[in-house]
C-alpha cells in the first residue's frame, strides 16, 4: 500500500505536464523539473536509507520511496518510447470522427457539425474526407471543409494524405496530420493557423 501511495505521488508531475501539455517556453523551464524530480527523491530516500540510528518503519518507508519512484521512472520511459515510436498503417485504419471539444469548436466556432464530419482511412490505403475544417488554411478559425479523397499512409507519428482536389485536375496535394496516442486507438490532431496559438480539431477512432 505503502508503495502505490508513492508511486500515485510520484507520479504528479508526469501528470501534470500530459494535462497541461505546455508548449514554449514554458516546456523549457518545465522538462528539466519533471526528468529531475525523481532521482533527487531517490537520492534523498537512499541517503536517509543509509543512516545507522532508523527505526525499522523509517526504513521500510525509504524502500517504498525508492521502489514507487523507481518505478515511475520505468513507466515514464516506456510511455516517452511510445510516443515517438512509429506508427504502422495495420494499427490506424478505421474511421475517425470529431471529440467532444472538436464538436464544440464545429457547432459554436464553425456553425457546422453534422454525422458527416469524419475521416475514413481504409485497410487498401485509400481515404475519404468528409467536412473536415480546412486545417490548410492560414486562419486559427477556418472558414471551409476538405471533402477529398485520395491515398493515405503513416510515417512515424504523421499521417500522410494524398489527393487530387476536384477543383484543380491535375494538381497532387500532400497533407500532413499529427498522430497523437501511445497505443491505439489512436487521435489525429489539425492544428489551425498559428501553432503557438493552440488552435487544433482532433478526430478519434470510433468503435464501428
Amino acid at each position: 500500500m505503502g508503495s502505490l501511495a508513492v508511486l500515485l505521488l510520484s507520479a504528479f508531475p508526469w501528470a501534470l505536464w500530459f494535462m497541461l501539455r505546455p508548449t514554449f517556453p514554458l516546456s523549457i523551464l518545465f522538462i528539466p523539473v519533471l526528468l529531475a524530480s525523481p532521482f533527487v527523491i531517490v537520492a534523498a530516500a537512499i541517503r536517509l536509507y543509509r543512516r545507522r540510528n532508523l527505526t525499522e518503519h523509517d526504513r521500510l518507508a525509504c524502500e517504498y520511496y525508492i521502489r514507487g519512484v523507481v518505478g515511475v521512472i520505468v513507466i515514464a520511459i516506456l510511455m516517452s518510447l511510445a510516443m515517438i515510436l512509429p506508427v504502422f498503417n495495420a494499427s490506424l485504419d478505421g474511421s475517425y470522427v470529431p471529440d467532444e471539444p472538436t464538436r464544440l469548436f464545429l457547432s459554436q466556432e464553425m456553425n457546422h457539425f453534422t454525422n458527416r464530419n469524419r475521416i475514413d482511412l481504409r485497410k487498401d490505403g485509400t481515404f475519404t474526407m468528409t467536412d473536415v475544417p480546412d486545417f490548410t488554411q492560414m486562419s486559427e478559425v477556418p472558414t471551409g471543409f476538405l471533402n477529398e479523397s485520395g491515398t493515405w499512409k503513416a510515417e512515424g507519428r504523421e499521417l500522410t494524405l494524398m489527393y487530387h482536389p476536384a477543383s484543380t485536375p491535375g494538381t497532387e496535394v500532400w497533407l500532413g496530420i499529427e498522430i497523437e496516442g501511445a497505443i491505439p486507438p489512436y487521435r489525429l490532431k489539425m492544428v489551425f493557423g498559428d501553432p503557438d496559438m493552440d488552435k487544433y480539431a482532433v478526430f478519434e477512432r470510433t468503435a464501428e
